[in-house]
């Protein structure tokens, strides 16, 4: 692990940019949350239409998926999928799943069932959050994947833009300590010349993407 106080970042101009948005290199996902939240809670994150989101409203619905998944079994390690396009629950179930120490497994919106199967198979994916989709009949999309003889994935939350997550209440989650160089995401190749491939990447990396 890089400390940063000591060796400061790969770009120091850069570095110092992140210090002032609220993250350091050696922080893990859940660590820059909490920095945020501590520092500038009612700032705004997100707008999406005439909604503005604060980190204090994308902690809060963050917590509230955490609980979800720990109510449904997931935890520290657990590798749980999010499919789905961009928008405001895509987010904050991002979040969750660092919150709770899993590793977030980003799927492609556009992928059938038996591609996602084959990638859960292939990334021992145990829940999956599916959000956004141009897919219609969600229930029957989602019956296909939930089967034990074709993934592993037993346990489904629905993340999509029409659930209000900020109006459930809270449950608690165990608090566990997650580094910057621990694996936080994975990201399968697509696949096209072969089996596709998960590549491991720690939040340390995706700071530094950012910054660059």
């Amino acid at each position: 692990m890089i400390d940063n106080q000591e060796h400061g970042s790969p770009n120091d101009q850069k570095g110092r940019a992140g210090r002032e948005n609220g993250f350091t290199w050696n922080m893990s996902i859940k660590d820059m949350i909490r920095n945020r939240m501590r520092k500038c809670p009612d700032r705004i994150l997100v707008k999406a239409g005439q909604t503005v989101y604060r980190w204090r409203d994308i902690d809060r619905g963050s917590s509230i998926i955490a609980g979800e998944l720990c109510a449904l079994g997931a935890g520290y390690g657990s590798h749980v999928a999010l499919c789905g396009a961009n928008s405001v629950n895509w987010i904050m179930t991002f979040f969750a799943i660092h919150k709770i120490g899993a590793i977030a497994v980003l799927l492609n919106p556009q992928l059938t069932p038996e591609e996602i199967a084959v990638r859960a198979k292939l990334g021992a994916i145990t829940h999956l959050c599916f959000g956004k989709s141009p897919v219609r009949d969600r229930k029957h999309f989602l019956s296909q994947i939930v089967d034990p003889e074709r993934s592993p994935i037993k346990a489904v939350i629905d993340v999509g833009e029409k659930v209000d997550f900020l109006n459930r209440p809270e449950a608690e989650c165990p608090d566990v300590q997650t580094l910057s160089d621990d694996t936080c995401v994975i990201i399968f190749t697509s696949g096209s010349t072969g089996t596709p491939k998960g590549v491991m990447l720690s939040a340390f990396y995706l700071w530094f993407g950012a910054q660059n």
